[in-house]
């Protein structure tokens, strides 16, 4: 499990962030934005969707002013998504659950503006207090109470999506947001053009709610075998038995490549881009495929595409209809009853399969054209 999924680190932030924010909250003294800002701090999020997401953001900034330079302040095990984003002058790594070392890194990096981009980290605000920044950014989410230690605080919004929550925190009225997120992608030629690539394990708190069953994901696989297609599962080291055990009957099928932990970001977005489609759970790898425009099918459950769903014309969304579903906000809540991943059960292999056929379908129209 990483960092960010972990219970403790989640009841920690909560009940000691809380008294010290608001402690913090009354020394603080709300501060004018520079009128020159030569350097911009970003101090990103814990997770792979949102900094893709953040891309929008910083585009949007760098056609408003190109001189200005923009820090990226990224978690260690990020740093290869963030290098495959081209709208940054300097990356750092930061250690934000080691918080003296991150604050130490913090500091000897001051800018003109800090924009803290969690949502509900509230590490990340303490950090950003004691930060030499002059003038310090970040979001007003509801029950999580940051917002006392900045000097700018948008409301966070759980109707929009949240590639357009991070564009409210720009600092100038007159920056114009019309960027959508774009990366540097890299394709590579021994991949072969028939091949779908599937993700199947979600990340985050309680993933596991959000996973879909290994008797759906088998008929998927059937199909497209019986379409001649290669598959190749991506996911982290700590994926790998799992998708060995969901492929436990196709061991020696040579059409059928289990990546999960081999790969490199590099080599996994050229991957994705080669594919002729993607299936994923909505994790990182939906976002990732989502800006390098592949023909994606997201599955969501207990997450709302309103807010977390791929943005590219080429995706289609399958969503489950249990009653009580999306329910993630902030991707923690799971306000439903809801204990048994019924959410997820509900989506069936066949809506699934409907849609692969449809793309195959297009491609098939496209090659005889």
């Amino acid at each position: 499990m990483n960092k960010r999924g972990k219970r403790i680190l989640k009841l920690i932030d909560r009940y000691v962030g809380i008294p010290i924010l608001f402690l913090l909250g009354l020394l603080k003294r709300k501060k004018e934005l520079p009128e020159i800002i030569t350097t911009l701090g970003i101090l990103t999020v814990p997770a792979i969707g949102d900094i893709i997401l953040l891309n929008g953001l910083l585009r949007d900034i760098k056609d408003f002013n190109k001189e200005i330079k923009i820090i990226l302040f990224v978690a260690k095990e990020l740093k290869d998504i963030a290098e495959i984003m081209n709208t940054y002058d300097n990356l750092v790594e930061i250690e934000v659950y080691k918080p003296f070392i991150a604050l130490k890194t913090l500091r000897l990096n001051p800018v003109d503006v800090l924009i803290d981009a969690s949502q509900w980290l509230r590490l990340n605000a303490i950090l950003a207090f004691f930060s030499k920044s002059k003038y310090k950014i970040g979001f007003r989410t509801k029950h999580q109470y940051k917002h006392f230690v900045f000097d700018f605080a948008p409301d966070h919004s759980d109707q929009i999506h949240e590639l357009y929550n991070f564009k409210k925190l720009i600092f100038s009225p007159t920056i114009e947001t019309k960027y959508l997120p774009k990366l540097k992608f890299h394709s590579e030629k021994n991949i072969k053009d028939n091949c779908a690539v599937i993700h199947t394990m979600p990340s985050g708190y309680l993933s596991d709610r959000k996973k879909w069953q290994d008797k759906n994901w088998i008929e998927v696989i059937d199909y497209l075998l019986a379409n001649d297609m290669e598959i190749h599962f991506t996911g982290s080291v700590a994926d790998r038995r799992s998708i060995k055990s969901l492929l436990i009957d196709y061991h020696d099928n040579p059409k059928i490549f289990n990546v999960a932990g081999k790969y490199s970001l590099k080599e996994t977005t050229a991957l994705l881009l080669k594919s002729k489609l993607v299936i994923s759970v909505n994790t990182g790898i939906m976002h990732l495929a989502s800006v390098a425009g592949c023909n994606l099918i997201a599955l969501h459950g207990p997450t709302d595409p309103k807010r977390w769903g791929p943005l590219n014309s080429n995706a289609t969304v399958v969503q489950s209809d249990y009653p009580e579903a999306p329910c993630l906000n902030l991707g923690f809540e799971y306000n439903c009853n809801d204990k048994t991943c019924e959410c997820m059960k509900r989506i069936s292999s066949e809506s699934v399969i409907t849609e692969i056929k449809k793309i195959l379908k297009k491609a098939h129209v496209k090659n005889e054209v």
